[in-house]
């Protein structure tokens, strides 16, 4: 027994993980801002699966002989992994010799729970984790960005006024109405040994 406590052991090295608290802690928000997302994505899985429970039950016992294993195959349908239990589903039904309407009707129900399940609900749970995880660093990304548009600005402003500035000194000294050659603005006047 004390031998397997040894691989506690291992856990010595997490703290040499980068930034191993801010992770813990985007992870932790990410899953309170997904909770409702998943939450309903298991509830539409649930319901899909004893809808599917009742239709296939005769048809593919292997798939949906009962409620849980007609829940797991409707989650490897909704994770990717479903044309294979749609596949067998058909097969099945083909090999009883039933209608080919309703093997439309199967594909097309099974396309439906991929869409639906798979490709917008997964999807959008997975989008949300994302964006939860990635919040913070996106938030030090926007702060550095207006720092650095503020200074551009401010450059900007003082390259204009040191270009209005330079135009107002050549012109000055190119009036002939001004006898001295320096510009009419006192601020851009040339000291007195310049001129």
């Amino acid at each position: 027994i004390l031998r397997t406590l040894r691989i506690l052991k291992f856990y010595r090295l997490i703290e040499f993980i980068p930034n191993f608290k801010d992770t813990i802690r985007a992870l932790n928000r990410a899953l309170r801002a997904s909770v409702f997302l998943i939450s309903a994505f298991l509830l539409f899985n649930f319901v899909v699966s004893l809808f599917t429970y009742h239709i296939f039950k005769d048809i593919a016992p292997n798939n949906f002989g009962n409620g849980l294993v007609s829940f797991y195959s409707t989650m490897k349908t909704v994770a990717g992994e479903g044309f294979e239990v749609a596949e067998k589903v058909v097969g099945e039904e083909d090999a009883r010799a039933m209608p080919s309407f309703i093997s439309t009707v199967t594909r097309f129900y099974f396309l439906f729970i991929i869409l639906t399940g798979g490709i917008i609900g997964l999807s959008l749970v997975n989008t949300v984790f994302i964006n939860e995880v990635t919040k913070e660093n996106n938030h030090e990304l926007e702060e550095k960005l207006s720092s650095v548009q503020a200074d551009m600005t401010i450059l900007k402003t003082m390259l204009q006024q040191l270009m209005s500035e330079k135009s107002g000194l050549a012109i000055g000294r190119l009036n002939p109405d001004n006898p001295t050659n320096q510009p009419s603005d006192p601020r851009t006047r040339l000291p007195p040994n310049q001129e």
